[in-house]
């Protein structure tokens, strides 16, 4: 299924209306099939966004996300479409597309020729599959704490002229641009314009495309289950319109968790787009456990339990109560060693013994008078995705979004 709109269309317009654009972390099958179904009910874009620890080359390990590389990834979303019956815009992206990207990359330490190699070769991967936006974040470097603005668009030149080499002539390819890992903090005004206009000298001296989305700190940072950052309304207001000034969407990462009175200032601040991606997975996690609980069935739990511990995903996600804390000391809590399982769970879906025991589980449940079990699951993710969707003024949009361009159309060619 081709767009009838581009991503770049989509964006200016939702610039233009005072929506926020939601990038979904596709952390696993259920959540691609949940907001799906959303989106036909609601008439909203989707906009998944794949980390190259969800979906990459299977030379490179493929995802964790149900073992995705990009071809598959994209043929198992165009197939929820199909079966779904969804009509509307489906955009599929690359999340912090770049060098060391990967978790095990960046644990080893490779080399800077390497690692660029294999973010170059990652990115065609990503062009030969039909993605329609790239993440080009080169602010990742286990030899260096702090990347320089002037290094950072260094990179991001260099990996623009690659990409826009191996792709193909016809092929329309958006750009989103990564200024800084996030710290908690909101980057300096003066910093932010610093970095577009730089950017932009360089990038108009090789006549390369500019970037459709510009991420920008607005201060949220997510731990545990919550956002323990500060979301600064203000400074992200002049941040967003600095963007507007030369033409970009401002795009925030790391929006999982915000309250409401929160999210409905995103719209008003001039956020373009948000991505939510560990909220997702962590709201189908619970949604498993809650289903074990409801029918009385604890394997499922205490298998996930087993698996998350015996690995170390949870560890990043840690806040400052716990850091540093021992696995027995975590196991020896029950409600703490509950949190954790809910917090790194899908990192594990894709296991054999998971798989299969989420299967057994579904199974167990309808004999015990769960109808539909999968469906439930879907409901308790939908319902997530939904507060963003209310506090981002999506719903409708995709039609109204279809209306302008046909208007714009019809002006142009009277």
């Amino acid at each position: 299924m081709k767009n009838d709109i581009s991503v770049e269309k989509a964006i200016r317009y939702a610039m233009s209306q005072n929506v926020t654009m939601l990038g979904i972390g596709p952390m696993s099958l259920n959540i691609i099939k949940a907001s799906t179904e959303l989106a036909h009910e609601l008439d909203f874009p989707l906009m998944f966004i794949a980390s190259r620890n969800q979906v990459d080359k299977d030379r490179f390990g493929s995802g964790y996300a149900n073992n995705w590389n990009q071809e598959r990834f994209v043929d198992d979303i165009m197939r929820v479409v199909h079966n779904t019956g969804y009509t509307g815009l489906t955009y599929i992206c690359r999340d912090h597309g770049g060098q060391w990207q990967r978790d095990t990359e960046k644990a080893r330490r490779l080399p800077y020729d390497e690692a660029t190699r294999n973010a170059y070769e990652s990115f065609t991967a990503d062009i030969h599959a039909g993605f329609d936006l790239l993440h080009i974040d080169p602010t990742k470097d286990p030899h260096n704490c702090s990347v320089s603005l002037a290094e950072v668009i260094d990179r991001v030149v260099a990996t623009l002229e690659y990409t826009e080499h191996h792709k193909p002539e016809s092929m329309r390819l958006a750009y989103e641009i990564g200024t800084e890992e996030n710290s908690g903090g909101a980057i300096l005004l003066g910093d932010f314009e610093h970095f577009i206009q730089s950017l932009y000298k360089k990038i108009e001296l090789l006549n390369l495309p500019k970037p459709c989305f510009i991420v920008g700190q607005t201060g949220t940072l997510v731990k545990m289950t919550r956002n323990a950052g500060r979301f600064d309304d203000s400074k992200t207001g002049e941040l967003s319109g600095i963007a507007r000034k030369y033409g970009i969407g401002f795009k925030e990462h790391n929006a999982d968790y915000l309250p409401l009175n929160e999210l409905l200032m995103h719209p008003i601040a001039g956020i373009t787009a948000a991505n939510v991606a560990p909220e997702f997975g962590v709201e189908e996690t619970r949604a498993l456990l809650k289903l074990g609980r409801q029918v009385d069935s604890s394997e499922f739990s205490e298998l996930l339990e087993r698996h998350v511990l015996t690995g170390d995903k949870w560890i990043k996600w840690l806040d400052r109560e716990h850091a540093g804390i021992d696995v027995r000391a975590v196991i020896a809590e029950p409600k703490l060693r509950r949190e954790i399982a809910e917090i790194a769970g899908h990192y594990y879906f894709n296991d054999p013994e998971i798989k299969d025991a989420k299967q057994a589980l579904y199974a167990f449940a309808k004999r015990h008078g769960v109808e539909d079990p999968e469906k439930q699951i879907r409901n308790d993710i939908k319902k997530a995705i939904v507060k963003y969707i209310n506090a981002f003024n999506l719903s409708g949009f995709t039609a109204k979004l279809r209306q302008n361009v046909k208007l714009t159309s019809d002006r142009q060619n009277r």
